[in-house]
């Protein structure tokens, strides 16, 4: 043991024996191995990365948010790009947590003019993408227009900031990724898509909407906040052959006689709580029927209330008239007829609407959506 007389230290011996040296909570939080994965579009897929020999890709550790790695994507050829993705806290009473909140991408060639960056996160276990904003979005479009950075498809609730021709930053105003959980994030650069109704853009009546229908109210005018798309065609299975013409017709319920409590409303903006309560209720029929309907990967439709379904009726006739109909099908509603009655609503090709029908009887069912802006 020697003793110590330099000016920065008032105690009289020291030790050059090995001291442990704890890291701060937020440092843990950050640290591990930096993994990226990056996904190439077409034939071979390249990962370049400038990282120290002893950082592995997918070693089981948490991305270290913050730092920047560099890669190529199809359309830089061997120029490097720099992803730098970043994470931010957000309070909560009694703790908070770090979100994956957002991402840099810088040394953009020109050669990615006119593609899309498509951005996506993964746990340390699936191949399916972490949502990372709006609750259940998994991937951030960011188009390259010339050097001038806007959000792709699906861009709501995500904000593109142009750095310089060469880097934007992509920002998520409501992440929900934990950043414990981002193991890795990919970036892929694709041939560009506009920006449309049915790409998660705005949309007019008459658009074909995201599940492959066509739009009937939206947002700003009479879809009160929402958009509004109906299927073209009916449900193709599930129920009995409706007459001579080959569609498929169902009862309104299986249950032909009481009320079902709930599925009283007539107004639009009430069928999706009707087809609930139908479904609650019934073990098949309409409201099962529509429920079950699937397009173009939304599996979020139900049975059109009387308004709602009075509200596509003009459209929708001369789509089924010019496929064979007559004019005159009952196509069911999901409202019911009124407390103890045992029939429900029905709206005719032909515009007939002030009618009823019992529940046993079988009508075709054409499945609704809604969705915000």
């Amino acid at each position: 043991m020697a003793k110590r007389t330099d000016q920065f230290d008032n105690s009289d011996y020291y030790s050059d024996d090995p001291i442990d040296v704890i890291q701060s909570p937020s440092r843990r939080k950050f640290s591990g191995v930096i993994a990226f994965l990056l996904l190439l579009v077409g034939g071979t897929y390249l990962i370049q990365t400038t990282l120290a020999a002893n950082i592995a890709l997918n070693s089981g550790s948490p991305l270290e948010f913050g730092q920047g790695i560099t890669s190529t994507v199809a359309c830089s050829g061997s120029t490097n790009l720099t992803v730098t993705p970043s994470a931010t806290f957000t309070n909560a009473s009694g703790g908070g947590s770090f979100y994956f909140s957002s991402v840099t991408v810088s040394n953009i060639p020109a050669g990615c003019s006119g593609v899309d960056f498509k951005i996506s996160a993964y746990d340390s276990s699936n191949s399916s993408p972490l949502p990372i904003f709006n609750s259940t979005t998994a991937s951030a479009y960011v188009y390259n227009n010339s050097g001038s950075y806007t959000a792709g498809i699906w861009g709501a609730g995500l904000t593109v900031s142009t750095n310089s021709s060469t880097s934007f930053t992509a920002t998520f105003s409501t992440p929900v990724a934990l950043a414990a959980n981002v193991f890795k994030v990919t970036l892929e650069s694709l041939a560009h898509t506009a920006v449309s109704c049915s790409t998660g853009g705005t949309c007019a009546v008459g658009d074909t909407g995201p599940g492959g229908g066509k739009v009937f109210a939206i947002a700003s005018g009479s879809g009160n906040g929402l958009n509004y798309e109906f299927a073209t065609s009916p449900v193709p299975s599930g129920g009995n052959s409706y007459l001579s013409y080959g569609n498929i017709a169902f009862r309104w319920c299986n249950l032909t006689t009481g009320t079902i409590s709930g599925a009283l409303g007539t107004a639009l903006g009430t069928g999706k709580q009707n087809t609930t309560d139908m479904v609650a209720a019934c073990s098949s029929g309409a409201g099962v029927a529509a429920r079950n309907y699937t397009s173009n990967g939304y599996s979020d439709w139900f049975l059109p209330s009387k308004d709602e379904l009075a509200a596509f009726r003009s459209t929708l006739t001369p789509i089924m008239t010019a496929s064979g109909w007559v004019g005159w099908e009952r196509i069911w509603t999901s409202s019911q007829g009124g407390t103890g009655n045992t029939n429900a609503w029905f709206i005719g090709l032909d515009g007939y609407s002030n009618a009823q029908d019992g529940k046993q009887q079988y009508n075709p069912v054409f499945p609704i959506r809604s969705w915000a802006n």
